[in-house]
């Protein structure tokens, strides 16, 4: 099997990516919100970040002169102490290199749940096989 070398953005372009799109579209922590007021745009996407701030980003494809930035997946959380993920891609539309950012931390019922990790990742189709009850 060949080995396939990765030749798309770093993380350090990713995180500059996402700040600059972010900045360029205005996307500010709700002031409502004691957990945001203080938050800056860096402080959104280093690893040790809230899951209220993140998960308000890029919901939909945004972009700047630049960059492209879209999550391109959320999931798990699905019950107290279950792990999260928010995965994103980020495009530089003068070299159309793509890289792909995720984030990972735990759900909270009780209290703010929170992103404690993040990590450079790629796409993989794969195939899953399930199990159907036969009737």
């Amino acid at each position: 099997m060949k080995e396939i070398k990765y030749t798309g953005l770093t993380e350090e372009e990713m995180i500059a990516a996402m700040i600059e799109v972010a900045t360029v579209n205005n996307y500010v922590a709700d002031e409502d919100d004691e957990d945001d007021e203080d938050a800056t745009f860096e402080d959104v996407f280093t690893p040790d970040c809230s899951a209220c701030l993140l998960e308000g980003y890029f919901t939909r494809t945004t972009e700047s002169n630049k960059y492209i930035a879209e999550q391109v997946s959320q999931r798990g959380s699905e019950g107290d102490g279950a792990e999260m993920f928010l995965t994103f891609k980020i495009t530089n539309k003068e070299t159309g290199k793509i890289g792909y950012l995720e984030y990972s931390g735990r759900y909270s019922s009780w209290d703010s749940s929170y992103y404690d990790e993040r990590y450079m990742v790629e796409p993989e189709e794969v195939t899953v096989i399930q199990y159907n009850r036969v009737k």
